[in-house]
């Protein structure tokens, strides 16, 4: 019987279900589904009107910053002050700006000037920079010390 249903032709296909056909829901469910779909359009007003572009704000000037204020301190001859260190396991930092801002005070600029700081870490371009600044102020001081009449 196999071979016969073999060169037979095969007969209408069963009928699939057509898009017109209606699915019965319990009013629940529907109800459901309508809630959701208003939120889903709640959502999308929301996002919309959140997309809305503000008019932008005048720019503004920019902060000077407080190590500029301090190096055009010493630009202009002032000493810069020294930093007071709170950290207890950097306080051998402490001791060297202590021994700069004496040589300093003192006049002594040689020391200060060949005063070797090594490492690379916070207290140490602290150190650096302090140093920096004053033997800049004092460049600038000395300076204007010569053209003064």
């Amino acid at each position: 019987m196999a071979a016969a249903d073999e060169g037979a032709t095969p007969g209408p296909a069963p009928e699939a279900s057509s898009s017109e056909e209606e699915i019965e829901l319990p009013a629940a469910v529907l109800a459901e589904i309508d809630a959701d779909v208003a939120r889903y359009r709640e959502r999308q007003i929301r996002k919309a009107k959140s997309k809305v572009r503000r008019p932008r704000k005048a720019p503004r000037e920019p902060r000077p910053s407080k190590p500029n204020a301090v190096d055009e301190a010493a630009v202009r001859g002032i000493m810069p002050d020294k930093p007071i260190i709170t950290s207890a396991a950097n306080q051998h930092y402490q001791k060297r700006f202590d021994r700069l801002a004496a040589l300093a005070a003192a006049g002594d600029w040689d020391p200060v000037r060949t005063t070797q700081v090594n490492g690379d870490n916070t207290y140490a371009r602290m150190l650096k920079s302090y140093r920096a600044r004053l033997l800049l102020a004092h460049a600038f001081s000395a300076a204007t010390a010569e053209t003064a009449p």
